[in-house]
This record gives structure tokens, C-alpha cells and sequence, in this order.
């Protein structure tokens, strides 16, 4: 009776300790993520060169590849005017010459830019937990300890620079892969993961070269034959499609040099 019940209250136990790892995971997010956001002042920011780009083709009207070079593709290049298209008041010409206006400017855009890094870390982070939750329970706190750890100790680059956002656009995927897992490949889910990876190529060219072999990889489990090839290659369509579209937009107004990034 004794040992039962030693066993028995050792699972609760055991619950109460990953949850409590969990919890004291995500309060340490936020604490860090606060400082990070209203805090810290990273050196070298890439935000000079978003600003750039987001004044000139918001503020000044101009056509972005054609009008000015964009060293990245379309869906990074939309991304970045994003504060500009949410700033209440446009800058002329003039202003591009006045410090007293464009300090200002600059940090409001600095900021709306980082507050935007940060709502794509927090999804990344639910999202990770979410794949180690779904592949095995006992890992989560492991990973959510593990992801803050690394995360943090990039700090330099985390806010200032778009990779959080290719981040999430991955772990998109991998979660409507993970959630797929046993089912008929062509869920809306899974379907929705691949256009997720799709957009990875319009915003930093990395689903380019991991489209092809996931692709490959959802074909061998789907059986490696014609029916499968037929079920994945719809996946794919997603993907590709969800690939192209930023870049035909884009090419509406700045043509054939919205490639003009690739000389980068």
C-alpha cells in the first residue's frame, strides 16, 4: 500500500514540476522580451536600411527595386514599410535633411519594426512548444527553456533584423506538419503549413531550397508512389504559388527588377 501510493503521488509530483518549469519559462519571455523591446539598444542595426527603404517607397512614392535597389525580396521588403504605412503623418523630400523630424520618425519606426520581431518571436515560441507538445509531452519545458535560451543569447539581431520572421514562417510549417502526422496529407492545415513555407522564399529565399526536400520527404511517407506523388504535388502547388504571388505583385509596379535583390 505504501509503495502504491508513493507511485501514485509521484505522478502528480512530476506534473506539477514541468508545469511549474512551463510557467517559470514563460514569465522569464516575457521578462526578457520587455527588457529587449524597451530596453535594450542594439549596435549596428540593419533598422537604418528598413527605415531607408520604407521613407522612400511610403513616404516619397517611389517604386521599390525600380526607383531604388531593395537588397530583399518583396514580402521582407513589405514587411519593413509596415510602420511607415501605420505612421500617422507622411515626410516630404525636405524632411530627409532635417535631423529634428527624421530622429523622431526613426524611433517610431524602430519601434513599431521591433513590437512587430516581438508578436513573431511569442507566435514562434507558442508554435515550438506546440511541436514538442505534440511529439512528445515530457519535452515541452525542455524546448521552452531551450528556445528562450538560444533566443535570448542572440539578442543583438533578434528585433533588429528580419529572421524571427523566417522563423515563424518554418515553425507554421512544421506544426501543420507535426498535426498532419498520421492523417491524409492534403488537410487544410497542412495545406496552410506549405503556403506558409511558400512564403518563406518571398521573404528570404530559404523555402527555395527546403521546398524540394520536404516535398521529397512527405512523398516517401506517403508511400513513394504515383498516388502519393499526386497528393504531395497539390502540397507543393501551395507552396509555389504562395511563392510566386509577392513576387507578381510586386512586379506590377516595379517589373522585371523586382529580381534586382539576387545581385545581393
Amino acid at each position: 500500500m505504501t509503495t502504491g501510493t508513493l507511485e501514485a503521488g509521484a505522478i502528480p509530483s512530476r506534473l506539477a514540476i514541468a508545469r511549474l518549469a512551463i510557467g517559470a519559462a514563460i514569465a522569464a519571455f516575457v521578462i526578457t522580451r520587455v527588457y529587449l523591446l524597451l530596453l535594450f539598444v542594439a549596435h549596428g542595426t540593419d533598422l537604418f536600411i528598413y527605415f531607408n527603404y520604407a521613407v522612400r517607397g511610403v513616404d516619397l512614392g517611389q517604386s521599390a527595386y525600380r526607383d531604388f535597389a531593395v537588397e530583399y525580396p518583396p514580402l521582407a521588403y513589405w514587411l519593413m514599410t509596415v510602420p511607415r504605412h501605420l505612421a500617422a503623418e507622411r515626410l516630404a523630400a525636405g524632411d530627409l535633411n532635417r535631423p529634428e523630424v527624421m530622429g523622431p520618425a526613426f524611433g517610431a519606426f524602430a519601434f513599431a519594426f521591433r513590437a512587430l520581431m516581438l508578436l513573431a518571436d511569442a507566435l514562434s515560441f507558442a508554435l515550438i512548444c506546440r511541436v514538442a507538445r505534440l511529439l512528445n509531452p515530457r519535452s515541452v519545458s525542455w524546448v521552452a527553456w531551450g528556445y528562450l535560451a538560444i533566443t535570448t543569447t542572440m539578442h543583438q539581431f533578434l528585433y533588429d533584423r528580419l529572421d524571427i520572421g523566417l522563423l515563424l514562417l518554418l515553425l507554421v510549417w512544421a506544426h501543420g506538419r507535426v498535426a498532419a502526422s498520421g492523417r491524409a496529407a492534403l488537410t487544410f492545415g497542412n495545406i496552410l503549413s506549405y503556403v506558409a513555407l511558400g512564403l518563406s522564399v518571398p521573404y528570404k529565399l530559404v523555402g527555395l531550397f527546403v521546398l524540394p526536400l520536404v516535398l521529397w520527404g512527405d512523398w516517401l511517407v506517403e508511400g513513394g508512389d504515383w498516388r502519393a506523388a499526386r497528393r504531395v504535388a497539390w502540397l507543393g502547388l501551395a507552396g509555389a504559388a504562395a511563392a510566386a504571388v509577392p513576387f507578381l505583385v510586386q512586379g506590377l509596379w516595379s517589373g522585371g527588377d523586382v529580381f534586382g535583390f539576387l545581385a545581393y
